[in-house]
C-alpha cells in the first residue's frame, strides 16, 4: 500500500487547505480532487476481503477492553476517580444522558439541564464542541445503518470535527479538554475506518457500499457507549462532583474583604519563598558547584513496559491488526499536524513496527516539577487571553480554566512519594501548594468582577514568575545529594 502511495507529507500539502473556511462548491471540488484520493489508498487495504473482515472483527473483541483501560489513564492525569464515572453512569443523570444519546439529541441545553445549575462554571468553551461531537456522532449512526455513504460524506465528517476542533484556541491551555479529546478522537477515527474497510466503492467512486452491517452497528455500539462518558467529562461535571465550583459560590459572597485577603497573602507567601529558596541556593552553592536533578533513574531503574500496558492512543494503535492500523494511520495523515501532536495521534508509519523498547522511570521530583511547569504554561495563556473587554463566553472560558488548574493544584498536594529529602524543600513545597489555592481564588475574583487587563497581568504575572522559581527545588535537592549520596 504505501510503495504505491504518495509520501505523507505530500499527503498532507493536498489537504492542507481543508483547515480553512469553504463554502459547499468549494468542499466539494476539493473532495473530488484529493479527498477521494485518500479513500482509494485506504481502500486498497481491504482489496482481499477474506483477510479483512477477520481483522476487523478481532479489532471488535478488544476495542471496548481497549478503551476503558485508555479511560482509566486519563482519569489518573485528570486526578478523577474512575469511580466517580462509574456512579455517575448508575446515577438518575447518567440515565438521562444514555436516554438524550440514544434518541439523537444534539441540543447541548438539554444535556446540560440534567446536572446541578453550578455546571455553567466548568462546561467553559466547551459547549460547542461537544455540540459538533454530538452532531458527528449521528452522522456515524447514520454511517453504520445505510445500505450505502457518500464518499465526500465519510471525508467531511473528519473535516468538520477537525475545523471545529481548530477553532477551538482554549484547547492548547486547557489540559483536561486536551485529555478528553484524545480519548475520544481515536474512537471516531476507528469508526470511520471500519465503514470504509466493510465497504466496497461503486462503479463512477462516489459512494461506498456497505457489505456488513451487523459488525458496523456493533462498532458504533461500543462507540455510543462511550459518548455519555463524554459528555460527562467535557460538560466539567467531574469539577462540580469534586465539589471545586462550590469555591466560587463562596468567594461571591464578601468579595472586597477576600480580594484584599488574596493580595495580602500573595506578597506576604511570594516574599517568604522567595528568601527561603534563595537561602538556601547560597548555602548549595557553596556546598556543590555542579548539580542538576537528572530526569531519569539509574539503570536499573529502567521497566520494559508490559505487553498490554496502555499510557496513550499509541499503545492501542501499535497493537492493531495491519488493515486497522493502516486505515487509521491514513485518516490520521489528514488532520493537521499541530493538532496530531497536541492530541498525541501523530502516529508512526504503521510498515515500520517499533521494537518494544526499555524506558527509565522518572525521578520523582522531575514529574513534580513538570506538573508545576505545566500550569505556569496555563498561567502564561491565561494571562495573554485576558480580554480588554469582558463577554459572557471570555467569563466561562476563564472560569472553566481556573477550575481545571485547582483540579491540577489539588492533584499537587496530593503527592504519591514525596520527592523531596532536604527539609527546606518540604517546607517551602508546602508554602508553594497553599499559595496556589489562595492565587486561585483571587483568579475568580478577577474574573468575577471583570477586573482590567492591566491588574490581571500584574497578578498572574508575579504568580507565573514565582511558579517557574520553583525549579530552583531541584538545585537544592541535587546539591544535598552531592554532599550525602544516597
Amino acid at each position: 500500500l504505501l510503495q504505491h502511495s504518495r509520501s505523507a507529507m505530500e499527503f498532507k500539502s493536498i489537504h492542507k487547505s481543508w483547515g480553512q473556511p469553504h463554502d459547499e462548491s468549494a468542499l466539494k471540488s476539493r473532495a473530488s480532487s484529493s479527498n477521494l484520493t485518500g479513500l482509494m489508498r485506504i481502500g486498497k487495504t481491504r482489496a482481499n476481503r477474506s483477510v479483512t473482515l477477520p481483522q476487523v472483527n478481532k479489532r471488535l473483541q478488544s476495542l471496548e477492553k481497549d478503551y476503558r483501560k485508555l479511560l482509566a489513564c486519563v482519569c489518573r492525569k485528570l486526578s478523577v476517580p474512575v469511580a466517580l464515572i462509574q456512579n455517575m453512569a448508575a446515577s438518575k443523570i447518567g440515565k438521562g444522558v444514555s436516554e438524550l444519546v440514544a434518541a439523537g439529541c444534539t441540543d447541548t441545553g438539554k444535556y446540560l439541564a440534567l446536572f446541578p445549575i453550578e455546571i455553567k462554571h466548568a462546561v467553559g468553551a466547551n459547549e460547542q464542541i461537544l455540540q459538533n461531537i454530538l452532531e458527528i456522532s449521528q452522522t456515524l449512526q447514520k454511517f453504520s445503518q445505510q445500505p450505502s455513504t457518500s464518499s465526500l460524506d465519510i471525508m467531511r465528517a473528519l473535516h468538520t470535527i477537525t475545523h471545529c476542533l481548530e477553532g477551538a484556541p482554549h484547547l492548547y491551555f486547557d489540559n483536561h479538554t486536551t485529555q478528553i479529546l484524545s480519548w475520544w478522537l481515536p474512537q471516531f477515527i476507528e469508526i470511520l475506518s471500519v465503514v470504509l474497510l466493510l465497504s466496497d466503492t461503486n462503479t463512477d467512486g462516489s459512494s461506498q457500499i456497505l457489505k456488513d452491517n451487523n459488525t458496523v452497528e456493533s462498532y458504533f455500539n461500543c462507540y455510543r457507549a462511550n459518548i455519555v462518558i463524554v459528555v460527562y467529562l467535557l460538560t466539567g461535571a467531574y469539577l462540580v462532583d469534586q465539589s471545586l465550583t462550590t469555591r466560587i459560590q463562596e468567594i461571591e459572597k464578601d468579595i472586597a474583604a477576600k480580594e484584599l485577603y488574596c493580595a495580602t497573602q500573595l506578597e506576604e507567601k511570594t516574599k517568604k519563598i522567595t528568601s527561603s529558596i534563595r537561602k538556601r541556593l547560597h548555602s548549595a552553592c557553596k556546598d556543590c558547584s555542579d548539580f542538576s536533578i537528572p530526569k531519569d533513574q539509574p539503570l536499573a531503574g529502567r521497566v520494559k513496559k508490559a505487553p498490554h500496558q496502555i499510557r496513550s492512543w499509541k499503545d492501542i494503535y501499535e497493537s492493531l491488526p495491519p488493515v486497522s492500523s493502516t486505515s487509521a494511520y491514513l485518516f490520521t495523515l489528514d488532520i493537521p499536524q499541530e493538532l496530531c501532536i497536541h492530541l498525541g495521534m501523530d502516529l508512526p508509519d504503521p510498515s515500520v513496527r517499533s521494537p518494544s523498547l526499555t524506558f527509565a522511570a522518572p525521578h520523582p521530583l522531575h514529574t513534580l516539577l513538570e506538573k508545576v511547569s505545566k500550569i505556569g504554561h496555563t498561567l502564561e495563556s491565561v494571562r495573554n487571553y485576558w480580554p480588554i473587554s469582558f463577554s459572557d463566553s471570555d467569563s466561562r472560558l476563564l472560569t472553566r480554566t481556573a477550575l481545571v488548574v485547582a483540579a491540577d493544584a489539588e492533584q499537587l498536594c496530593k503527592l504519591e512519594v514525596v520527592p523531596f529529602a532536604v527539609p527546606e524543600s518540604w517546607d517551602n513545597w508546602l508554602v508553594y501548594t497553599t499559595l496556589l489555592r489562595t492565587f486561585l481564588d483571587y483568579v475568580i475574583l478577577l474574573i468575577v468582577r471583570k477586573a482590567p487587563k492591566s491588574q490581571a497581568e500584574d497578578i498572574l504575572g508575579k504568580m507565573i514568575v514565582q511558579t517557574r522559581f520553583m525549579n530552583q527545588l531541584a538545585k537544592i535537592e541535587a546539591a544535598e545529594e552531592c554532599i550525602f549520596p544516597v
